[in-house]
């Protein structure tokens, strides 16, 4: 059962070859299954042909390679992390359906999460938020609410709406990440 379990369900080797691409406006990822000199040569081709043909450069804070087992990938406000974990075993389930016991693996997937610091510090750029000291223990820094004072001469309703709509939007792009929670 032991072998049976960590053996790979599909062979990886330099044959297999997959290479996905994702664009938000200027913003794009480039995932490669394959080898490091094959993700290599795209990221060489891709540099060349954004600084020839389209006169622009790359982010170098956000331009690399990364293995994506080992890391999380941070796009678009998101952090992308690998369901293979190195040095994890997946985890066994049991279930009984008709009379049968049946042992298998878990399925892990990939995971979602906001960049919570990013967020934050976001919100804090635009004053709706501070580090303040903590009532609790009053040593620890920690972000509470502010006042907006461009929305001074609002109506309290309206300020109300506004807020709100801040929140909801904040929700709404962030609606399907794993640590939604957390930000509260």
């Amino acid at each position: 059962m032991k072998l049976l379990t960590s053996t790979p369900s599909v062979r990886r080797d330099d044959s297999f070859i997959r290479i996905h691409y994702v664009r938000y406006a200027d913003d794009f990822i480039v995932g490669v299954e394959g080898s490091h000199s094959l993700a290599v040569q795209i990221l060489n081709d891709l540099q060349n042909f954004v600084e020839s043909e389209l006169e622009l450069k790359f982010n170098p804070s956000k331009t690399g390679i990364v293995k994506f087992s080992e890391k999380s990938v941070k796009f678009l406000g998101y952090e992308i992390m690998s369901p293979q974990i190195k040095g994890i075993t997946k985890a066994i389930e049991t279930i009984k359906s008709k009379g049968k016991t049946i042992t298998r693996r878990k399925k892990i997937r990939t995971r979602v999460n906001m960049d919570i610091k990013k967020v934050l510090k976001r919100l804090a750029e635009k004053k709706f938020i501070r580090l303040r000291t903590s009532h609790s223990d009053h040593k620890s820094m920690i972000y509470r609410g502010t006042f907006v004072g461009r929305l001074i001469n609002m109506d309290h309703a309206d300020i109300i709406k506004y807020y709100n709509s801040v929140i909801q939007g904040v929700y709404n792009y962030y609606d399907f990440v794993n640590n939604r929670g957390d930000l509260l």
